[in-house]
């Protein structure tokens, strides 16, 4: 009869080897299962498992060969539990009978076979009977110990390859191309992960994973804070320096992941905060200021710079916005798409920035007649023919400037929209809508701003609900 194995678990643990097995004896008669057995073994390393095992070895094929007045006899033999497997070729020749044992130890990166040979030399000329009864013996433990070698050395090999992989190396490797680029993320978002690492690699480049510590984290932060500049020679914002810190915690988390470190040297470092700034929005005066300005621009301009104004959109919304998008007939436009810049000035169509952000907001009638003008002229898809949002954003700085107007950005103006509307008592929920925000929050911690006399008003409203 054959005997196979149906489960082997093996583990080598420090100086200990435990394994298990249960065995399936089949009979050659009706190939049909008779009988399950199984155990459980353990020993120091060096010693044979099977000392603790009820060995049951049985020959599986035999081929003789004579060749060169040597005779082979090959046996492929099958131990309890599968763990082993070893192949033994009898040699006959003029120097006596030997035995040459082949074994399978392990697969290889390519689950290709490892195999490890030996010879075993009959020492005393014994008869076939004893010398088969000591080859198998010898077989079994030379596989024992070829085993336990392959695994330990696998491991170690391992372990000197994960210790070894710097951080730069492991971003190049593994985050990027496994992590970032995974097929599912917008191309903005890599991009903005692309840019986000940079200060990490500089700082860790050539550090390797496990040797990062709390107090590295700590000087990185504060090399990022005071040392570290754009590239236009700029200190960097606290919004940046979170980004910063949240890609680099993310690098680590992954390297944790997939078991390249064990401990992540941030867990006990904050994410460094961001203060809320002041919202800046025009008042009322300087809004009129500048709409009286516009009248001398160019209509695409002034047509984008109205858009921002009274519908509160995003820079990339307008430039993003088409002909289909414009609905004539019931004043309104669909926000569809937002055109946005990557790193390396290379500006992309993308979805909108949220869920809440895919809406129908309202035009007014000027801005409906500045399109219809628009519409006459184009040749495109497109309603706007210039769509670069940072050069949106610098023709209006300049425009300010020319005008002796203060300072403001497209974004200022989307501001000026949400505070303006709610100084016309509009609800936020209504201006949430209109702004496209995920969360009304959002909106009146950072949209809208409260001018001066606003806050007067209400002291002094409440002066005389008091009598006072």
């Amino acid at each position: 009869m054959k005997a196979r194995f149906r489960k082997m678990k093996a583990r080598f643990r420090k100086n200990h080897l435990t394994f298990q097995f249960e065995l399936c004896y089949t009979t050659l008669a009706n190939r049909g299962v008779a009988q399950f057995g199984s155990a459980l073994g353990s020993g120091p390393r060096g010693t044979q498992p099977l000392k603790w095992l009820r060995r049951a070895i049985f020959p599986a094929s035999i081929k003789n060969d004579t060749q060169n007045d040597t005779q082979r006899t090959s046996y492929s033999w099958a131990t309890i539990g599968g763990f082993f497997m070893a192949t033994l070729t009898k040699r006959e020749g003029k120097k006596g009978i030997t035995y040459q044992i082949r074994v399978v130890v392990g697969y290889d990166e390519f689950n290709k076979q490892v195999q490890k040979t030996t010879t075993w030399k009959n020492p005393d000329n014994l008869p076939e009977t004893e010398a088969l009864a000591a080859v198998k013996k010898f077989a079994e433990q030379f596989e024992c110990e070829a085993k336990v070698e392959f695994a330990k050395a696998q491991a170690e090999e391992a372990d000197k390859k994960v210790g070894k992989i710097q951080f730069a190396e492991f971003v190049s490797n593994y985050w990027l191309p496994l992590y970032v680029e995974d097929g599912e993320k917008k191309p903005t978002t890599v991009a903005d992960y692309k840019n986000h690492i940079k200060p990490s690699l500089e700082f860790f480049g050539k550090a390797y994973l496990t040797s990062i510590t709390p107090l590295m984290v700590d000087k990185f932060l504060k090399w990022v804070r005071t040392e570290y500049k754009t590239q236009y020679q700029k200190a960097v914002s606290e919004k940046s320096i979170r980004h910063f810190y949240i890609t680099f915690n993310n690098v680590l988390k992954y390297a944790k992941k997939l078991g390249f470190i064990t401990e992540l040297p941030t867990a006990e470092t904050k994410t460094p905060q961001v203060h809320k700034k002041k919202v800046v929005s025009m008042s009322k005066q300087e809004a009129q200021d500048f709409i009286q300005a516009l009248n001398g621009a160019d209509l695409e301009f002034k047509a984008k710079m109205y858009i921002l104004l009274t519908s509160g959109l995003r820079r990339g919304e307008v430039l993003g916005l088409q002909w289909q998008d414009i609905d004539f007939m019931n004043g309104t436009a669909s926000i569809e798409r937002n055109i946005v810049r990557t790193t390396g000035a290379t500006e992309i169509v993308s979805t909108p920035k949220t869920e809440g952000s895919v809406r129908e907001v309202p035009l007014t009638g000027t801005v409906l007649s500045m399109l219809a003008i628009l519409r006459t002229r184009s040749k495109s898809e497109w309603v706007f023919e210039y769509r670069k949002p940072d050069g949106l954003t610098k023709k209006l700085k300049r425009f300010m400037k020319a005008n002796g107007l203060p300072d403001y950005s497209p974004h200022d103006l989307r501001h000026t929209c949400a505070t303006m509307l709610n100084a016309n008592n509009v609800d936020i929920k209504t201006i949430q809508l209109l702004l496209g925000h995920a969360d009304a929050s959002t909106t009146l911690n950072y949209y809208i701003g409260v001018e001066k006399q606003h806050i007067a008003a209400a002291v002094n409203d409440l002066a005389k609900t008091l009598a006072v």
